[in-house]
């Protein structure tokens, strides 16, 4: 019985298999890179896009100054807060039992059309203008500091006025707060 030879012997049978092979190669390059990215940041591989484009906007605002305030609307047992900076973009704060959660929309997809099926044109012809959406009674804390840990990590230390100061590290790719405890109200936050 005679042995099947499968490997290519001719020279145009050569010119064909490698490059065929390379470009499927590069064609998974971006799915291979989306799921390492993924694995990195510990989310779904659909999810890196909005996870970077919400670390994106943690840097772009770090300097907007936002703090929590008491929770002036409740929805579902659900705490709702934002705050426009003035940047134009807009971090929705969520708190829901003990679990924490920022989101940022930004500004340019407010006036996209391509993300809605109705018009927001009228924004571009507005001045943005820091602006915090509060009840009348809110006791709203002072933010104090804030400072990078480490990429996709943000340190921001919190000035209750009757409660004291407190320390939340954020996850700036899926906005949720990975740790918060007490420590002193220094202006320091090594």
């Amino acid at each position: 019985m005679e042995e099947t030879n499968h490997k290519p012997v001719k020279w145009w049978q050569w010119v064909l298999v490698y490059p065929t092979l390379l470009l499927g190669l590069l064609g998974s390059a971006p799915t291979i890179l989306e799921l390492y990215q993924s694995w990195k940041l510990d989310i779904d591989r659909k999810e890196v896009p909005l996870a970077q484009m919400q670390n994106k906007l943690w840097e772009r605002n770090a300097d907007c100054q936002f703090s929590p305030s008491d929770w002036g609307t409740e929805i579902l047992r659900i705490n709702i807060d934002a705050k426009v900076c003035p940047s134009g973009d807009i971090l929705i704060s969520t708190k829901s039992f003990d679990r924490k959660k920022y989101r940022w929309i930004s500004l340019e997809d407010l006036v996209s059309d391509e993300n809605f099926g109705f018009s927001f044109n009228f924004i571009n012809d507005a001045i943005a203008a820091p602006v915090i959406f509060q009840s009348e009674s809110q006791d709203n804390g002072t933010l104090i500091c804030k400072r990078w840990v480490e990429n996709g990590k943000l340190l921001r230390r919190i000035s209750m006025p009757e409660s004291g100061c407190y320390d939340e590290v954020i996850n700036t790719y899926n906005g949720e707060v990975i740790s918060k405890r007490p420590v002193s109200c220094d202006s320091s936050c090594t």
